[in-house]
């Protein structure tokens, strides 16, 4: 007996999380490297998603328990781990999503077929984005499981289109109806993760709070970035300084760029009147012979 043993929410986190960012695996052998035993569920998340990990970890450990919850550092970005114990109850979903017992998992429409909207909204909160330019709403998936999931989608009224090799994307009218099925369960979850939804107050707060983040890891880590910084620019020299006189030389010439430098001159120049005059002065008194030189020779 699998899934059909747990409760009707957790049935669809479950299922939602493992069509998004979660795995089943079954641990190897240390010595043979075979696999053995009963698979466990595992997710990893960014440390600004941790509220929205913390609430899979309560409805999971309401029937599975959880072994471990921790954070790990990889290339200066902290990341949240969540991983379940192993139980025997997740073998048929293991089985069904890994036929092979090895490799990527793989997406059936029998899978598709078990989720509700709860379920298709954690599946978006995994793998769903939204993007404000158009107010349009997609999918990131692997480009073999497409057509199942268009088709799955068109069966529930929803046209979605290829948008690139890995995503798939609704128009305008498509979207805001698609997320007006999906909002009643998104607001429910924590806030992080109401961005989702085209919320342009927690999209705001959501980089707000990201740029907070980034912000004190700098300051805490100060030393250490700079150095690699000076490190790799040392390395790079001859590479970074022609990319920049490049990318300078065509950025300048822009009209409108030339005009917002111009204006920025003039700007700077009337805030900043007193300060120019006086170290023009400064200048002056100590190169008075030379600009007295200069202006004789010009004369001539």
């Amino acid at each position: 007996m699998a899934i059909q043993q747990f409760s009707q929410e957790f049935k669809q986190i479950l299922l939602g999380s493992m069509l998004g960012d979660g795995c089943l695996h079954i641990p190897k052998h240390s010595k043979t490297k075979i696999r053995y035993g009963n698979p466990y569920y595992i997710e990893a998340k960014k440390i600004e998603h941790l509220p929205y990990l913390k609430y899979k970890k309560y409805i999971l450990s309401n029937h599975i328990p959880i072994k471990t919850f921790k954070y790990s550092k990889i290339n200066d970005k902290i990341y949240v781990y969540l991983r379940t114990q192993s139980s025997k109850l997740l073998m048929m979903d293991y089985i069904k999503l890994y036929p092979k017992r090895y490799g990527n998992k793989i997406i059936s429409e029998e899978i598709l077929n078990k989720l509700n909207w709860l379920g298709i909204a954690v599946w978006f909160c995994d793998d769903g984005f939204y993007i404000n330019q158009s107010n349009t709403i997609g999918f990131a998936h692997h480009q073999n499981y497409q057509k199942k999931i268009i088709n799955y989608f068109k069966n529930l009224g929803f046209i979605f289109l290829k948008s690139g090799q890995n995503h798939i994307r609704l128009n305008k009218k498509e979207s805001q109806k698609f997320i007006e099925k999906i909002k009643p369960y998104i607001l429910k979850m924590p806030k992080c993760m109401h961005y989702k939804i085209g919320d342009k107050q927690k999209i705001q707060n959501a980089k707000l709070n990201q740029k907070k983040y980034l912000k004190n890891y700098y300051l805490k880590n100060k030393i250490k970035i700079n150095k690699r910084q000076m490190i790799y620019y040392y390395k790079n020299k001859d590479w970074i300084n022609k990319k920049t006189s490049q990318y300078n030389k065509i950025y300048r010439q822009k009209p409108e760029v030339k005009k917002r430098i111009r204006l920025w001159k003039i700007d700077y120049e009337k805030k900043n009147r007193h300060y120019i005059s006086k170290k023009c002065l400064e200048y002056y008194h100590k190169n008075k012979e030379k600009i007295s030189a200069i202006r004789i020779y010009k004369r001539q």
